[in-house]
């Protein structure tokens, strides 16, 4: 893996950046940190197959600043693996996501064994209320945040705790929301 540090200019900037990564994508033991805002990792047009997923696994996140915030952003993308991902969220900007679910097209995202930690006041999980089926499975999560709403669930919006997300998602029924601090 990579060890990345940057002290971003823009909520623009991205630590790792895939673009039509198709197939066996794999985005493995990296150690992100980022000071003020942005993407550490930006998934986009990257589609797996049913014989070759791809593994977002064992990255160590940390995000944080008053720009707007992204640990993992998903978009147009299926058949990806979301494994064993410790992501720290510090930024007071409300508009930031730990995983942001994005796109028509975006499928079979698998979600599991996930720390997603926001001390600051980004969603858990957000999932756009433009995909139609995107997340496949999720589960055996930490989902914690000190912001108002845990998650974002399509055309549900905004939900406050783990039991409001187990409801309206169907997901994360073995997961919990513990502060891991």
């Amino acid at each position: 893996g990579n060890q990345i540090n940057a002290i971003a200019s823009s909520s623009s900037y991205q630590a790792i950046y895939a673009f039509y990564c198709d197939n066996s994508l794999r985005i493995l033991k990296n150690k992100i940190n980022i000071t003020n805002g942005g993407y550490a990792l930006y998934i986009h047009n990257s589609s797996g197959a049913s014989t070759e997923k791809g593994l977002i696994a064992n990255n160590f996140i940390s995000l944080g600043g008053n720009a707007e915030s992204y640990g993992i952003y998903i978009n147009l993308s299926s058949a990806q693996h979301i494994y064993y991902n410790s992501i720290n969220l510090y930024s007071n900007n409300s508009n930031s996501k730990i995983l942001n679910i994005n796109g028509v097209t975006t499928a079979n995202i698998d979600i599991r064994n996930n720390n997603f930690f926001s001390s600051g006041d980004a969603y858990a999980i957000y999932v756009s209320d433009n995909t139609i089926n995107p997340v496949s499975a999720c589960d055996y999560n930490n989902l914690f945040t000190n912001g108002n709403f845990i998650a974002f669930w399509k055309s549900i919006g905004n939900i406050a705790d783990l039991n409001a997300w187990q409801t309206a998602s169907g997901f994360d029924g073995n997961s919990v929301s513990t502060d891991p601090l």
